[in-house]
């Protein structure tokens, strides 16, 4: 909506008459949100996977952690499972932080489980209550360190957030309401 506006006031200024198509776009542009009314959540489209990277590396202190947007929701994510950060700080024994991390960016469920001590094929498993709790814990941590992280050490940098996909700000889209016609 922004770029129509751009477009209707470079046209109002070389002819009067499309003055009202600037007003009318004005009235109804949304006012632009501060940092603070907007949740950066892991995994969100709109945050380039180059930031998604850098927070990772940022809080396991692993330099050669990699993270890439396959496509929608589908994430790569690759770091160490090593470094002490990766076990203890932000993950646990049984599912690293990595591996949180690329959970919560696909929206996936945090879950430790072990194979099912009744079933002597092997092929089920239970859930492990209390690793799935301790992870989840840290999921929960990351996802709030992670929405503090990408407003703090970015300020005045506006367009740094979006991805290479285009868009000035999450506030620039509003949706036509469906009037049932047509």
């Amino acid at each position: 909506m922004r770029e129509k506006l751009d477009t209707a006031r470079a046209a109002a200024a070389a002819d009067e008459r499309f003055q009202a198509n600037v007003a009318a776009l004005e009235a109804v542009l949304p006012a632009p949100l501060g940092a603070d009314e907007i949740e950066a959540r892991i995994g969100a489209v709109w945050v380039s996977p180059q930031i998604h990277e850098q927070f990772l590396r940022h809080i396991i202190k692993d330099p050669s952690a990699r993270v890439d947007r396959i496509s929608g929701a589908n994430w790569d994510v690759k770091a160490s499972r090593h470094v002490f950060a990766a076990r203890n700080d932000w993950g646990t024994d049984r599912m690293a932080a990595g591996d949180i991390f690329k959970n919560l960016a696909e929206q996936r469920r945090i879950q430790v489980t072990d194979p099912d001590p009744t079933d002597p094929d092997g092929n089920r498993r239970v859930v492990n209550a209390t690793e799935t709790t301790a992870a989840q814990e840290k999921a929960a941590l990351m996802q709030e360190r992670f929405s503090e992280w990408v407003w703090r050490t970015r300020p005045g940098r506006p367009g740094w957030w979006m991805s290479t996909t285009g868009g000035s700000t999450p506030s620039c889209c509003v949706t036509t309401p469906w009037r049932g016609s047509g």
